[in-house]
């Protein structure tokens, strides 16, 4: 083909991209397009942190399209308007795009490729978000997996793809008038005070070299640090993996020898094969008899959970933390979703709206299935699970180190009492310079009485659910 576009949505990267590689294998020139869908902008769930990763991304994206001779066009609104009408004034042969598998994306790319088709373009899509298509994970009599087990033993057995090589020219820039990426303002967002850029270096070159530093100094001693929130023992490629600033292929390739690790990477899998079955969890609970569960309507509680002041003090570490880097530790998302859920007894979907309006890498699929997970609501069935915030917090961060450096009112409270800061005496407090109920707070709950309650709702819920059942 003469002219084709590359519509890059979840993948802005130029190496190892699926679509794009396979645009200008076919195709004398590829003009990179990407569109600011307003559809997506718009929603109530998109926050200022992740759309300002995303334009990042897209500044280094467009500085590495001109040294490789090309220009990224770049535009904005509803893309089923938009990639047509650009295809045809560009007289594009083709669009090639890779897949996505929320429900949303899987609609707009029903509407765009129908619209284009219509309109004498071909279309042209790829696998490169996930390691194994959804269609390919299926149990012997062809049903999808809801328990990860069984479906990480299929998974794993798969073959996997190898990395495609980088394109190095796109024979040559596009001559279509447009502006170039936006300010963040100019997409009407504004980044909260709290929130420090310096935390993350968006883009393809920073992912490669995460990727890098991670392997050489964190993979092998993964499986005994990743719990551990005051080191840097996890990979922190969740952002980049989220906006395809690196893919998938070449992750997997690196880490293939860290077992423990790529067990977390089909966890992201699962999740997106969960999504993909059963769109409904988007809005719901996965298991029907859990979409009753009483919970409890209490503003003041939630709005102490997101601020950091519940005076738990993990819990308020982790929150802290979410809102200053868009990011928190995965023990510690776990643990503040148990506490939202089990402790404070609120609706695991507040939490789930708030983690996606802040997190830097909030993705529909595993943040879903993460706090489903967290609220007992999901695939992979347990007994009830509830998180006792003292005992992880002992457990995981016993100095106190993840505790000090994000609750810094709690500095020069003592070992023994950094977990639990109010049970000090009256001196106690005093000489640690941390007054409880007036420099930090009291719990505003006691774990012992909310886990009753918490065993005594999800009990009513099961019993509920098998009375209908006979």
């Amino acid at each position: 083909m003469k002219r084709v576009i590359h519509w890059f949505r979840r993948d802005l990267r130029l190496a190892d991209n699926a679509a794009l590689h396979a645009a200008r294998s076919g195709s004398r020139q590829v003009i990179p397009v990407f569109c600011l869908d307003t559809n997506i902008l718009s929603r109530p769930d998109v926050g200022a942190p992740r759309v300002w990763f995303l334009l990042e991304s897209l500044r280094e994206l467009e500085r590495r399209i001109s040294a490789h001779g090309g220009r990224l066009v770049v535009l904005r609104g509803k893309p089923e308007d938009e990639l047509p009408r650009f295809a045809l004034a560009e007289r594009a042969e083709a669009v090639f795009f890779n897949r996505d598998y929320e429900p949303y994306a899987r609609r707009r790319d029903e509407a765009v490729t129908a619209r284009l088709e219509a309109a004498g373009v071909q279309v042209r899509c790829f696998g490169d978000l996930l390691l194994a298509e959804p269609e390919s994970v299926l149990t012997a009599d062809g049903r999808p997996y809801s328990v990860f087990t069984p479906f990480y033993r299929a998974w794993l057995a798969l073959p996997k793809a190898e990395p495609f090589p980088e394109v190095q020219d796109f024979g040559g820039p596009s001559a279509a008038p447009g502006p170039g990426v936006p300010a963040l303002e100019e997409t009407g967002f504004a980044l909260p005070p709290e929130f420090d850029i310096a935390a993350w270096r968006p883009g393809e070159e920073a992912a490669l070299r995460r990727l890098r530093t991670f392997v050489e100094d964190g993979a092998a001693s993964y499986e005994h640090r990743r719990d551990l929130p005051s080191v840097d023992g996890t990979s922190r490629l969740s952002p980049y993996l989220k906006f395809g600033n690196i893919s998938i292929r070449r992750v997997y390739r690196e880490t293939a020898s860290f077992p423990k690790f790529v067990s977390e990477l089909a966890w992201r899998e699962f999740y997106f094969h969960v999504l993909w079955h059963w769109p409904e969890v988007e809005h719901c609970a996965w298991q029907p008899g859990k979409r009753d569960l009483l919970w409890d309507d209490d503003p003041a509680r939630l709005e102490a959970w997101k601020a950091g002041l519940t005076g738990y003090p993990i819990v308020d570490a982790g929150m802290r933390q979410l809102l200053a880097e868009g990011w928190m530790h995965n023990r510690v998302r776990m643990i503040v979703a148990s506490f939202l859920t089990k402790d404070l007894h609120i609706n695991w979907q507040e939490g789930e709206r708030h983690f996606m309006l802040r997190l830097v890498d909030g993705d529909l699929a595993p943040n879903n299935g993460g706090w489903q997970w967290a609220a007992g609501t999901g695939v992979d069935p347990r007994p009830i699970r509830i998180f006792n915030p003292w005992l992880q917090s002992r457990r995981y961060d016993p100095e106190g180190a993840y505790i000090r450096r994000w609750v810094p009112e709690l500095a020069g409270v003592p070992p023994e009492h950094i977990h639990e800061p109010h049970l000090m005496t009256v001196d106690e407090q005093g000489r640690s310079g941390c007054i409880i109920g007036k420099d930090y707070p009291a719990p505003i709950v006691d774990h012992r009485i909310e886990r009753q309650v918490a065993m005594e709702r999800y009990r009513a819920a099961r019993d509920r659910s098998q009375r209908t059942l006979f």
